[in-house]
């Protein structure tokens, strides 16, 4: 024969409500971890969009400054060309000067002399050269015969007469006794011409 066990009936209930709020507690629980598990997702997923537009910003920024430098490159090139071009036109429009009508002449070393041609140590002497072609630039050298003296002086332009022109300069002689060896040099253009065909001139310091 079967027995059963009498529950009161406040117990039953009693059980009843807690196992009910257990379950509640337990669906919570539940439900908490579910959530938190979304908006983990949801955050990473936003995270990974972030970084993604971050990478297309930063890929577009860095297309945008090559596309400036080029543009800075191509401006100053066509500067560069534009100066260029304004330089030829002036220079191709230019009114012809008087020595400029020369310019097409034989460049020539006419004469050259250092005077006086006997001089003491440190006192002055003065160059002097004739050319002919209108050189840009005439210069005188001296040498010391011993090599212990190599200088080279430029001259000024001083008078012009019947196409050749006088260049001179004075300056302190070597400051050492010796004989001393010279040459003028006239330049037009980047070409350069001395007196061909003559030995060289000298002078002596005493």
């Amino acid at each position: 024969m079967i027995e059963y066990m009498r529950i009161q009936k406040s117990k039953f209930w009693g059980w009843v409500f807690s196992a009910l709020g257990l379950g509640l507690v337990i669906g919570a629980v539940v439900m908490l971890v579910l959530g938190n598990a979304q908006q983990t997702k949801q955050v990473n997923a936003i995270k990974q969009q972030m970084a993604e537009q971050a990478s297309q910003a930063k890929t577009t920024q860095d297309e945008l400054t090559a596309k400036l430098a080029s543009a800075e490159a191509s401006r100053a090139l066509a500067a560069t060309k534009y100066d260029t071009l304004l330089a030829e036109q002036k220079k191709a429009t230019a009114d012809p000067t008087p020595s400029a009508s020369t310019s097409t002449d034989a460049l020539e070393v006419v004469s050259r002399t250092v005077s006086p041609s006997s001089v003491s140590a440190s006192d002055t002497i003065t160059m002097t050269a004739k050319v002919k072609g209108a050189p840009d630039k005439v210069t005188m050298r001296v040498l010391a015969s011993s090599g212990t003296y190599d200088q080279t002086f430029t001259l000024k332009k001083s008078s012009t007469s019947g196409g050749v022109e006088t260049w001179k300069r004075t300056v302190n002689a070597p400051g050492k006794k010796g004989t001393y060896r010279y040459y003028a040099t006239a330049t037009r253009g980047g070409t350069s011409v001395t007196m061909p065909n003559v030995s060289a001139s000298t002078f002596v310091v005493e």
